[in-house]
């Protein structure tokens, strides 16, 4: 008893007391719980067990795995974040200078007026289709219009989306807009433009190759080609064209002879950035990021120009071409507004993206041919020396500026189009005014009255440096294109006495040393007294001599320079029947003063001069004085009016022009130079046609510029307002003494007293001469 005693105590001391236990015995295995705490084999019921020790400032070994993994993926994610951003910090700013396009030179881009649609602006249907199908618009059917660039039309109401803003709709009447409203708010809106595509760039010729150029700068149909070539999705996918890829590498898989899927345009433009082929992991992750920051930072059409601007161009026989604007002149001698259907085809055919390891990209760069010039050499040419005060030619060629001209895209191309197929026609008719090889030449400047805004201007003359512009420049005889001169003069004169129903005299004159041509008219015949009516609508030479006589040749020249006409005129009895020369673009002005009441305008072709980023540089307004009587234009318009209706520019309704018009047709007296000026109330047409040295016009009559003059306003007819000509109150009474007399017997006696008086006045001015 006491050795199981002592043998207790020895083993409850050495674990407490730190005394030795005895091994004789052990002690009981101690039962454990069951995880649910129930009654077991090791744990009987009634039994409680104590608590199971933990050791103080150790965990779990299962705790410490999770806890360390999620600090070390969150250290490698901040730490892949930082590298991904410094990457991108890195990478921002040669982006920025690669789509800046700081390395290039931007050449001035050449654009027309822009289109303008507002309540009560001249509006026909087929007008504004071709120019919405110029400016790239799309047409579909009525109700079809849901994105940007379509339109849809019915009689008197049109439907727009705009390439930025609301679907429009508008609804016309008698040519004119009549209610322009939003389709989102049904809200009225003020108006709307419509950009048209450039017309020329002015671009270095020895330098073609480093120009860049803009998407604007390129034909719709160009852009839509290349999109489809080379990366149909382009417009919807965000950089990365995975499904493409995916159905690309299935069709591989399936053994289908199908092209293989290129990289997208922005992953393409993003590889244009590197000079290496290394195609390392590096690299690639670089181009993924450039790609997310270009579709981030620029939109699609910014994308796009790079994209062509890095691009190689191979022609079918292997000539190869850096730059579009060097492809174009090169492959096909014209500007990129220029090209056709067929030449947008052969250039997308022949782009190769630019790739560092292309074997194009290793050729060596070919000689920039010298660039033709567009189809408005001599336009550019006049805007060249308008600007060149101001700005140096380097600055038009680099610096991306816009020249913003009066011209309508459409009307310049009817006026080119109109005297090509005019002087064919004159060719078939007289081939002998083509002996030689050099026959007439011809030029047509349409203008803008009310403000004096050019909307046209072509000659068919070679452009050369140099060369004086055969519209503005070339001095060539007026002949009987004078005519309202002349009249303006003497109706002012002698206001109101003279007008459409006074008598003049058709008989024979003839003054020694007054350098004067033959006064006989184109028939032999004179018809003896005559209403200045008939002699304005028959062109009869002798009454408009006698005219020039009455006012004298001074009072002449004088008219002239107030309607606008700036060539150097002498005071000469031969001016009386335009036998000195001037410039299309002088009587243009005169017609133009005329048609606008009186009021002379200033011929302007430069609407305004804009920097590369939108901001005017200069600004072109409007600029008009007060020339003469509104009372005399509208007398002389009257007359003119005569001439196309009964006299000698009737051919222009006999072919099937129908709108209000006044105008005067000419031949000079040697045959050299042939005129038809006319004008509507908001436009003026002049065409020059003159002979070679050789031939000249032989056997022309005076109408001959008539048929090719009235193709090109056929053309343009949509375009028009279509008003009458304003008659200011008092213009009636001129020449028409009977409302004042009122009776027919003192109006007969008038105008005998009249006559007379004219007669005494021819006398004295053949005294003074001799």
């Amino acid at each position: 008893m006491a050795s199981r005693e002592t043998s207790s105590q020895a083993k409850g001391g050495a674990s407490r007391g730190g005394k030795k236990k005895s091994p004789a015995r052990k002690a009981p295995a101690k039962s454990r719980k069951g995880r649910s705490g129930r009654p077991s084999a090791d744990n009987p019921a009634g039994r409680k067990t104590a608590p199971r020790p933990v050791a103080v400032g150790r965990r779990k070994r299962s705790s410490v795995a999770p806890g360390r993994a999620r600090r070390l993926l969150a250290l490698l994610v901040s730490l892949c974040a930082f590298l991904v951003a410094l990457d991108l910090l890195v990478l921002w700013a040669p982006v920025t200078e690669h789509m800046d396009m700081s390395g290039y030179d931007r050449p001035a881009r050449v654009a027309g007026s822009q289109a303008h649609l507002a309540v009560g602006v001249p509006a026909t249907q087929k007008a504004w289709r071709k120019l919405w199908h110029e400016a790239g618009y799309v047409e579909r059917e009525p109700g079809d219009v849901e994105k940007s660039r379509q339109f849809s039309m019915t009689p008197g109401h049109w439907q727009v989306h705009p390439d930025t803003g609301p679907l429009l709709h508008i609804s016309t009447r008698n040519r004119r807009v009549t209610r322009l409203i939003s389709a989102e708010d049904q809200r009225p809106v003020a108006g709307w433009n419509f950009p048209m595509p450039p017309l020329a760039l002015i671009s270095d010729p020895a330098s073609l190759e480093s120009a860049a150029v803009r998407a604007s700068d390129l034909p719709v149909a160009l852009i839509e080609a290349v999109v489809q070539q080379h990366d149909p999705s382009f417009l919807e996918h965000r950089g990365f064209d995975l499904m493409g890829t995916a159905r690309a590498r299935v069709r591989a898989l399936r053994g289908q002879n199908t092209p293989a899927h290129f990289p997208t345009i922005t992953q393409q433009v993003a590889h244009s950035m590197f000079t290496s082929s290394d195609p390392g992991w590096q690299r690639r992750g670089q181009e993924l990021m450039i790609s997310l920051i270009l579709e981030y930072r620029y939109d699609k059409r910014t994308i796009l120009e790079s994209w062509i601007n890095n691009c190689t161009f191979v022609s079918e026989d292997g000539v190869v071409a850096r730059g579009i604007l060097t492809a174009s002149h090169k492959y096909f001698g014209k500007d990129l507004a220029e090209l056709d259907e067929a030449n947008v085809k052969l250039l997308v055919a022949g782009i190769r993206p630019f790739h560092a390891t292309s074997p194009e990209a290793s050729l060596p760069s070919p000689v920039a041919p010298r660039a033709t010039r567009s189809r408005i050499p001599w336009l550019l040419a006049d805007l060249q020396k308008q600007l060149a005060q101001n700005f140096p030619e380097e600055s038009l060629r680099r610096d991306g500026l816009e020249l913003r001209t009066t011209i309508h895209p459409i009307l310049q191309e009817a006026a080119a189009r109109s005297l090509k197929e005019g002087l064919e026609e004159l060719r078939a008719e007289h081939p002998s005014w083509w002996q030689g090889g050099k026959g007439p030449q011809a030029a047509l400047i349409a203008m803008d009255p009310r403000n004096g805004a050019i909307r046209a201007m072509a000659n068919s003359a070679t452009w050369k440096i140099g060369a004086a512009n055969p519209a503005t420049e070339r001095l060539a005889t007026a002949g009987t294109a004078f005519k309202p001169i002349v009249l303006a003069a003497a109706i002012g004169a002698d206001w109101p006495r003279l007008g459409p129903l006074s008598q003049v005299l058709d008989e024979p004159i003839f003054i020694s040393g007054s350098e004067l041509p033959s006064t006989n008219n184109e028939d032999g015949r004179f018809l003896g007294p005559v209403s200045l009516r008939t002699a304005t609508e028959r062109s009869r030479k002798p009454p408009f001599v006698r005219l020039g006589m009455n006012v004298g040749p001074k009072r002449l020249v004088e008219m002239a320079h107030a309607l606008g006409i700036e060539s150097v005129l002498r005071p000469r009895l031969s001016l009386s029947l335009g036998e000195q020369r001037l410039t299309l673009m002088d009587l243009c002005t005169a017609y133009a003063t005329l048609a606008n009441a009186g009021t002379r305008p200033h011929p302007r072709l430069l609407e305004g001069l804009r920097g590369a980023r939108g901001n005017w540089l200069e600004r072109s307004m409007p600029d008009s004085r007060g020339a003469i009587d509104p009372r005399v234009a509208s007398v002389v318009t009257t007359l003119l009016q005569g001439v196309v209706e009964r006299g000698t520019a009737h051919r222009v309704r006999d072919l099937g022009f129908r709108l209000p018009l006044a105008g005067n047709p000419g031949l000079s007296h040697n045959r050299r130079d042939a005129w038809m000026i006319g004008f509507t109330p908001d436009l003026v047409v002049g065409l020059w046609i003159g002979g070679n040295s050789a031939t000249g016009l032989y056997g022309a009559s005076e109408d001959v510029a008539v048929p090719a003059w009235t193709r090109f306003l056929l053309e343009v007819e949509p375009f028009l307002e279509g008003g009458e000509f304003r008659q200011p109150p008092g213009s009636e009474l001129a020449g028409n003494p009977g409302r004042e007399q009122g009776t027919s017997g003192l109006l007969q006696k008038k105008l005998r007293d009249e006559d007379r008086a004219r007669r005494i006045e021819e006398r004295r001015a053949l005294q003074r001469m001799e």
